[in-house]
C-alpha cells in the first residue's frame, strides 16, 4: 500500500464502522489494544534521545524515533498474529499505520547513531552563568535558552531535508489510520465522523 493510499483505505473504514458495515471482533479489540499499551508502555519510558531538559513538544530527532518505534512495535505485534488475524480489518489497519511510518526508519538508525557517537551537549556552569548575566535572565531560563539551542545546532548538523520530509509525510499519512485504531480500541465513533466527513 503506498502513502497515497493509506487515508483513503482508513477513511473508508471509517465509513464502514460507522455505518455498521463493518463491527470488529472482540479479538480484533484486543489485537489494537495490545498494539496500544505496547506504544504506552514505550511512551512511558520517555522520549528518546533522553536530554536533561523539558521542552514543551518533542524535538523532531525524538519524534523521528518515536515514530519508528511505533513501527517496529506494530509489526512485532502483527507478526505474532500472523495465522489467526493477520487478515482481519484491523490487521489491515495496522499495517496500514505502520507503513505511513515506514519511511522514518533509515532516519531514525542513523539520528540514534549520530547521537550515541556525539549527543548535543548539556549547557556547563559557566556558559549558564555568562548567559544569565548578559541577558539579566535567571539561572532556569538561561539553561533553557542554552540547552534549546544545543539541540537546534545538533538537528542543523544532523537532520537533512530528506529526514525532514520523510517525518512530516509519514506524521500526517499516520493521523486517519490511528483515528480508525483507536475507535476499535476505545468504542467512541464520534472522531470517525469527522474523518469521513460526515
Amino acid at each position: 500500500m503506498t502513502a497515497d493510499d493509506q487515508t483513503p483505505y482508513a477513511v473508508g473504514m471509517a465509513e464502514n464502522f460507522l455505518n455498521g458495515c463493518w463491527q470488529p471482533s472482540d479479538a480484533e479489540v484486543l489485537l489494537g489494544g495490545t498494539m496500544r499499551e505496547r506504544h504506552n508502555k514505550v511512551g512511558a519510558a520517555g522520549m528518546r534521545p533522553a536530554v536533561p531538559w523539558l521542552l514543551a513538544t518533542p524535538w523532531t530527532t525524538q519524534s523521528i524515533l518515536w515514530v519508528a518505534d511505533c513501527v517496529r512495535i506494530t509489526d512485532q505485534v502483527l507478526a505474532e498474529v500472523e495465522n489467526a488475524l493477520g487478515a482481519s480489518p484491523t490487521a489491515r489497519l495496522m499495517r496500514t499505520y505502520a507503513d505511513a511510518g515506514r519511511p522514518c526508519l533509515a532516519s531514525a538508525d542513523r539520528l540514534w547513531r549520530q547521537w550515541q557517537d556525539a549527543p548535543a551537549p548539556a549547557p556547563s556552569y559557566q556558559q549558564v552563568q555568562d548567559h544569565a548575566i548578559a541577558r539579566e535572565k535567571d539561572q532556569k531560563d538561561a539553561w533553557q535558552a542554552l540547552a534549546v539551542a544545543s539541540m537546534e545546532q545538533w538537528e542543523n548538523d544532523h537532520l537533512t531535508p530528506d529526514d525532514q520530509a520523510r517525518y512530516q509525510a509519514a506524521s500526517l499519512a499516520m493521523i486517519a489510520p490511528h483515528i480508525v485504531l483507536l475507535a476499535v480500541i476505545t468504542g467512541d465513533l464520534e472522531p470517525l465522523a469527522a474523518l469521513a466527513g460526515q
